[in-house]
This record gives structure tokens, C-alpha cells and sequence, in this order.
């Protein structure tokens, strides 16, 4: 039989040296729930801890270990890991630590304190940090592993995956912990109240919720109102008998499953008003009074497709190449080198791309393969670097759901993602696919509104531009979804909230047969689309992209599979390009099929003089390498096409095998762009 859970945690924290007390199984602690006759008698060794039931809980003491536990809540209107967050940047980043997610969808951060600091010199109790964050010194958390009504589950280990090796909290925490010691004195006399100590404004919220946890357990009145007032005279400031026993009167009145804390519409009212506050705090500024100079300009990153503060989304089925762009955007950007992505770079720069499907190895080869296919070395990086990362490693899940349907952030993670992108100035932040970067239901648009602004809420933090890759549902036939920003999969929200948006889709069967290309021929070509344009016009511009395989065999484990290790790539087609070429190359042609290169030099010069984008899509078709766009250079840059390609026919003239036909085509939108 499987070792239990709680048995699981139990064994791991004795291991570590860790005193534990046993707790009845099913149950957090408080009146008459622990085994032993108080829970200072704790357990630290393997035999004595195998002496209680498999299925019994554990608590854990932090203070008395040399510990400490910040106590993230997320229930009853309270958002504490936002107010952890507010925490940490002013008072600095925590190190990543052993992380526990708690059955009501809170969190337990764990530090070692400093060898030679009493726990007696930090507070201990609820919201000690401010609103959701309570402190864990003297009193206890339930042990990973532990079952009440869901599991304290472990889902962030510390690095090193040792408790004895837990991270030390930092001394300006400590500095804060300190600042938070109860100081509160009355106004006559010098007594100082007790660790905790909860004021008049908090103190009905307080009570309520300590009667509710005890009528749950099933004690009965007598026993509710003696254990209240105990709490009441230890706790509260000031202490009111009287108030005591008409809350309690109150919750005795409801079902032990009510959610107490609401029970009194006050305390409702109060939490709302001290939530939003006054209207006077919103922020205004006066439109008719804006300066040109107040504005700041864009900041493009890649073409019109990434732009700083902002989030991209792209939607593409399987097998199209997507991923495959996308790290050829990426080292477009890290170069500054138009012809890999294909679109002008606008702020090269360093690109993270963290893939949540492929194993860390398969983008290390397609990084190899798109070095050697366009012969980079180090040096054409300019110091920038293309950082690669798999969930396989590194599990960066942002946000996810508990036993009862409730959303929370991993502020942790969240976190680990604003520091990385700050230490390397990342330009572009690339998650490949969106899906599984959270494990909330996909068709909840209100949660994925919540996971999505995660993202937003890191692009404007770090002024980079983000790309989310997601799927459009398995109903949508290839082909034919192109621009369609309605096509992406699950919860509209997320294209709700995306300023930009792109298709990319294969070739449909109708271009397939007016280029004249094979069924398998148009599998190889892809279009990127625009299918949502918040920030630019919509100049239903598409975009070219060839799938090719670059023979890697260096890979090969025998000579049977050379044939069978090729890279596959992605690069740029600019098939609209082509049209052009083919209608400027077939009138110099004419009948007599005669061609001089400097002719058509001249031609596509005077064509495309007054066009900056025919001139960047014209020097990219060609791998531009000499100088400026005149007609000398033109001519040998083509001629230098050609050469490297073998010939002509193998080069521009080759796609005039259907020119006629594309002619006829011309009035189309998609070929007059």
C-alpha cells in the first residue's frame, strides 16, 4: 500500500530535522484536535511518527524551529498575494522557497530566520503585513501533505528540493518583521497588547471568523462563547463581553457551512469602502491640455507585429510552423537581421522564448540548424542573447485553479519572470502555447481575463513586448480562418484583451492550384495574417513563409537515418513580392524571351524608388548585400541571386511558369498588396 500523503510530508520534515506535532486526521488544529495533550509535544524521529494513524495531519511550528511562515490568504474578499506583491518591491524580491498551496487557495512562503535571532523579537498573527498576509511564528501552519477539505500541496520546491537548505530571509524583511513587533500601547499606562492584537475596526471580522471555525468543528454554544471570550481578552482592543455573546448568538443561528465572515452587512460595507475608497483617487488628466511633447512615440520591437508594453497574440493549428517562426523572429531580433523574420527590426535586442510543449533539446537543434542555414556566428548576435526554456524544466505555470474552482496567481512565478527579463533586458517575451502556461478552464473568459493581464501587467512593468501562440479549435479547417481573430480557441477574452493579433495558416487549395502549386507543394507555404490591429491600421497585408529541412548530419546515429535527420525550418517567401517580379521580367522578356539584368535592374528601381516596403521586401527576396537601392546595385545583388542559386530558371525567372494566370488574379486583394 502507497504511503499516504500526510505520512509523505511527515517523514520529509523529520528527515530535515523538523519538529512536528500530530493533528486527528481531517482537521487544521485548534479545541481538542491534536493527538498529544498539547502541540508542544512534538515528534522528531521516523519511529515515533509511524506510531499514528497513516492518514492523521501534521502541524509545524516555525519560531520554535528557527523558521518562519508567511501565510498568504485568498479567501473572504481578501487578495494577499497582491498585497505580498506591493511587499516585496518595496522591500526587495524574496528568493524562490518551498511554496505550499493551502485547500482555500492560499499560499505558505518558508524561510529560515538567521542563526542567533530570536523568534521571540518577530509578531505573529492575521494580516500582520498588511490585508491576507498573516505571520506564522509562534503559533502553526498544517504540514505539506496534510487533508482537510483539499491538500496542502507542495508546488514550488526550494532550488537545492533540502529543507535544511531553505533560503534565509533577507534582513530588510527581517528589519520589516521587526517594525511590525506590537507596539500598540494605551493611551493611559504603558501595557503593550499581545502579538496580534486585533483593534476595534478589525475586531468584528476577527471574532466572527474564530466562532465560525469553531462551530464547524461541531462544539456547541457553552463551549463557543467560553473559547470566544478567551480570544476576545487575549486579542481584541478593546474587549466587549457583551459583543462577544450576541456574535455569538448570531452564528449559532446559521448552518456550520456559511461563510461567517458576511453574516454582518457592516462589516461588508466597511471592507467595500475601504477596498475602493473615494472617487477622489482616481487618476484624470485633462485630454484638451495634451502637448505633443507630453506624448512618447511607439516602441515597435519587430515590424507592426511586437510592440513594447503590449501583448501579441498569434493563432495557428498544429504542424503549421508556428513555433518554428517564432524562434526565427526571435534570432531576427537578437541580429537586427530583417531577412530571418522578415520584417524590418526596429529595437534589436536580447528574446526569451520559453516553450511549454517541446523538450529543452528539440530548440537547441532548430537553434543550431537556423545558424547554420544563414551562417551565423556569435559575433552577428552584437552581445544580445536568445534565451530558451521548456516547462519540462522549469514549471512556470502563472496561475492556476483549486478544488473549488478558484483562480490564483503563482506570485512566485510571476515574479521569477520580471527579474529574468530585467537582468537581460529582454526585448521580446515569447510563450509557446499560452494553454499551458496556466491550468485554468479555457472557456472561462472571466479567469482567462485574470491570467491574460498577468501578461500585461509584465509588459508594462518591464516595457517589453510579449507573444502569446495559441490554437484555434480542432473544428477549424485549414486554410480558410486567415485574419479571423474569432478563430482562436476557447474564452474570447484572450483576443479581448490582446492588442495585436495574426493567423498564421497553410496555403488554401484555391491559391494552391492559380500559383500552380502540388497538394503537397502548398503544405509548404504559410501566411501570416493581421487579425486584430488595435494600434495600426489594417492593411491586409500577408505575409510569405516557406517550410524547408536543413540536413543536420552531425545528428545522424547511423547511416539508415541520415535521410531522416533534417531540422525543419521556417523562412521568408514573399510570394506578393514574386507577382511583381514575374509581370516586370515577362514585359522586358516579351516575345523574344531575351533578358539583360541590368534592364530589369532598371525596371524594379523605377517601380519601387517611391515604395520603402516593396524596396525592404524587394532586398530581402534577394538577401541584399550591396549598398544602397540604385539600379547599379540592383544588378548585383540579382546577379548575385542568381550565381548562388545555380541559374535563371532556379532564381526569379522560375515562377513564370503561371504568370498569365496570376495576372488574371491581380484584382484580388490578397495580390494587389
Amino acid at each position: 500500500m502507497a504511503e499516504s500523503n500526510q505520512r509523505r510530508g511527515a517523514r520529509k520534515a523529520i528527515l530535515s530535522g523538523w519538529n512536528i506535532s500530530p493533528i486527528k486526521p481531517g482537521e487544521k488544529g485548534g479545541v481538542g484536535a491534536y493527538l498529544k495533550k498539547t502541540w508542544k509535544n512534538t515528534i522528531n524521529n521516523i519511529n515515533d511518527m509511524e506510531s499514528f494513524p497513516e492518514d492523521c495531519n501534521w502541524s509545524f511550528s516555525p519560531g520554535i524551529n528557527q523558521y518562519i511562515v508567511f501565510d498568504i490568504d485568498m479567501k473572504n474578499n481578501k487578495n494577499g498575494l497582491s498585497t505580498f506583491s506591493g511587499l516585496a518591491k518595496k522591500h526587495g524580491q524574496l528568493p524562490q522557497t518551498l511554496t505550499v498551496k493551502t485547500p482555500s487557495g492560499g499560499f505558505h512562503y518558508y524561510f529560515k530566520l538567521p542563526i542567533g535571532l530570536s523568534h521571540n523579537s518577530l509578531p505573529e498573527g492575521t494580516d500582520v503585513l498588511g490585508e491576507g498576509v498573516d505571520v506564522k511564528n509562534l503559533g502553526y501552519v498544517v504540514l505539506f501533505g496534510g487533508e482537510t477539505e483539499g491538500s496542502y500541496e507542495i508546488i514550488i520546491d526550494n532550488p537545492e528540493k533540502d529543507l535544511k537548505k531553505l533560503p534565509v530571509l533577507p534582513q530588510e524583511w527581517i528589519r520589516l518583521l521587526s517594525s511590525k513587533k506590537s507596539k500598540v500601547k494605551e493611551k493611559t499606562g504603558e501595557s503593550v497588547l499581545p502579538e496580534g492584537a486585533v483593534t476595534e475596526g478589525n475586531r468584528d471580522n476577527f471574532l466572527i471568523s474564530k466562532a465560525g471555525v469553531l462551530r464547524k468543528q461541531g462544539f456547541n454554544q457553552e463551549v463557543i462563547t467560553a473559547s470566544l471570550m478567551k480570544i476576545s481578552e487575549t486579542y481584541c482592543h478593546p474587549h466587549d463581553p457583551e459583543m462577544v455573546r450576541e456574535k455569538v448568538n448570531s452564528i449559532m443561528k446559521y448552518d456550520p457551512e456559511v461563510d461567517y465572515t458576511f453574516i454582518d452587512q457592516e462589516i461588508k460595507h466597511a471592507e467595500a469602502k475601504s477596498k475602493f475608497g473615494s472617487l477622489d483617487s482616481l487618476q484624470t488628466i485633462d485630454g484638451v491640455l495634451v502637448r505633443e511633447a507630453d506624448v512618447e512615440p511607439r516602441k515597435w520591437v519587430f515590424g507592426s507585429r511586437f510592440l513594447k508594453d503590449f501583448i501579441t497574440v498569434t493563432i495557428s493549428p498544429g504542424g503549421t510552423g508556428k513555433s518554428t517562426l517564432a524562434l526565427a523572429e526571435a534570432i531576427g531580433i537578437a541580429t537586427g537581421l530583417r531577412k530571418i523574420g522578415g520584417r524590418e527590426v526596429h529595437d534589436p535586442g536580447s528574446v526569451w522564448y520559453h516553450t511549454t510543449e517541446d523538450p529543452l533539446m528539440e530548440m537547441k537543434r532548430k537553434m543550431l540548424a537556423y545558424k547554420q542555414y544563414y551562417n551565423l556566428t556569435t559575433a552577428d548576435f552584437k552581445g544580445n542573447v536568445v534565451l530558451l526554456s521548456s516547462s519540462q524544466d522549469n514549471d512556470m505555470t502563472i496561475a492556476v485553479e483549486d478544488t473549488k474552482n478558484s483562480l490564483y496567481v503563482v506570485d512566485v512565478v510571476k515574479q521569477r519572470i520580471v527579474e529574468k527579463i530585467r537582468a537581460f533586458n529582454i526585448k521580446l517575451l515569447i510563450i509557446d502555447p499560452f494553454v499551458r502556461i496556466h491550468s485554468v478552464n479555457e472557456n472561462d473568459n472571466s479567469k482567462i481575463d485574470k491570467v491574460v493581464k498577468q501578461f500585461s501587467d509584465i509588459a508594462k512593468e518591464t516595457h517589453c513586448a510579449i507573444h502569446l501562440i495559441h490554437h484555434p479549435p480542432k473544428s477549424a479547417a485549414r486554410g480558410n480562418f486567415r485574419g479571423d481573430q474569432f478563430a482562436s480557441r476557447g474564452a474570447g477574452s484572450l483576443m479581448g484583451a490582446a492588442r495585436l493579433a495574426h493567423t498564421l495558416d497553410v496555403m488554401n487549395e484555391e491559391e494552391a492550384e492559380a500559383y500552380g502549386f502540388s497538394p503537397v507543394e502548398r503544405m509548404s507555404l504559410v501566411r501570416l495574417d493581421t487579425a486584430k490591429s488595435n494600434i495600426t491600421k489594417w492593411d491586409g497585408r500577408g505575409w510569405w513563409y516557406r517550410r524547408i529541412s536543413v540536413d543536420m548530419p552531425h545528428l545522424c546515429f547511423t547511416e539508415e537515418a541520415s535521410g531522416e535527420q533534417g531540422i525543419g525550418l521556417v523562412v521568408p517567401n514573399n510570394l506578393v513580392l514574386t507577382i511583381d517580379l514575374i509581370k516586370l521580367i515577362s514585359d522586358i522578356l516579351g516575345e523574344e524571351g531575351r533578358m539583360r539584368t541590368s534592364l530589369i535592374a532598371e525596371q524594379l528601381f523605377e517601380s519601387f524608388k517611391n515604395d520603402s516596403i516593396r524596396v525592404q521586401s524587394l532586398m530581402a527576396e534577394l538577401d541584399w548585400a550591396e549598398g544602397e537601392f540604385t539600379p547599379k546595385n540592383i544588378n548585383r545583388n540579382i546577379t548575385r541571386y542568381i550565381d548562388r542559386r545555380g541559374d535563371l530558371a532556379c532564381g526569379i525567372i522560375k515562377v513564370t511558369f503561371n504568370a498569365r494566370t496570376c495576372f488574371q488574379l491581380k484584382s484580388r486583394n490578397d495580390l494587389e498588396n
